[in-house]
């Protein structure tokens, strides 16, 4: 049995239903003239790729300094070791419980710019800066919500729970965290151009990561990438 949910929603899935709405709207679009001679053509929906596919076969490696060099967005994938988060910039941020994004604090409020709309709920979420490094360079890579918890083992609000239970000061990084630190992934990347500042003018966000041993090796066996000589 298939479906399509996340950990807070579920959604129904009709195939082939027939809606009046939806018939009456292909009648009166097929009644108009198309500029590019097409009609409506079906949604093809792509089968997913897995992660062997993913990274050895269907994306551009780049090391970690050419990723740095490249000046517009673009998805990579590389390899390199986690040394250190960066607790500077914390590893939670308040997100909206429907789609996600940060929400702005107001007063006795929270408002979701993407949503448009006011909450006097939050959902805590990951979003954890680690420095990754190679032998060519190092950088800075976001770690975003549902790859932190796939690694960490547990959600970003269950942690934040356990902080303030155990007293931790708000802004100290959970221990359970620091334990990606000297671990080797496989990273698809997504870099970002945002001209923040004239040092790091681009944001690189985490959209797939992987310690697999085999598929590790694989990697850097297929990309000639020195597993032993670190940048610096």
């Amino acid at each position: 049995v298939m479906g399509v949910s996340n950990t807070n929603y579920n959604s129904k899935l009709f195939i082939n239903v027939e809606f009046p709405a939806v018939r009456d709207f292909f009648a009166r679009v097929n009644k108009l003239d198309p500029v590019d001679g097409q009609g409506i053509m079906p949604l093809v929906c792509d089968q997913p790729v897995s992660v062997e596919e993913d990274f050895l076969r269907l994306s551009v490696y780049k090391t970690i300094a050419e990723i740095k060099e490249h000046n517009q967005d673009a998805v990579f994938v590389t390899a390199g070791t986690i040394k250190e988060v960066e607790t500077e910039f914390g590893w939670w941020y308040k997100g909206c419980k429907k789609c996600h994004r940060g929400l702005r604090e107001l007063e006795q409020r929270c408002f979701c710019p993407n949503c448009i709309r006011d909450y006097g709920f939050y959902e805590p979420r990951y979003s954890i800066h680690i420095r990754v490094i190679d032998h060519t360079d190092a950088a800075s890579f976001i770690l975003f919500d549902g790859k932190a918890a796939k690694f960490l083992g547990v959600f970003a609000n269950d942690l934040r729970q356990s902080c303030v239970t155990k007293g931790v000061e708000k802004n100290s990084c959970p221990e359970e965290i620091n334990k990606l630190r000297d671990i080797k992934f496989i990273f698809k990347v997504q870099l970002k151009m945002r001209n923040l500042n004239s040092y790091e003018p681009y944001v690189i966000h985490v959209l797939r990561m992987t310690n697999e041993n085999s598929l590790v090796s694989a990697f850097l066996d297929k990309y000639n990438s020195d597993p032993v000589t670190p940048f610096g």
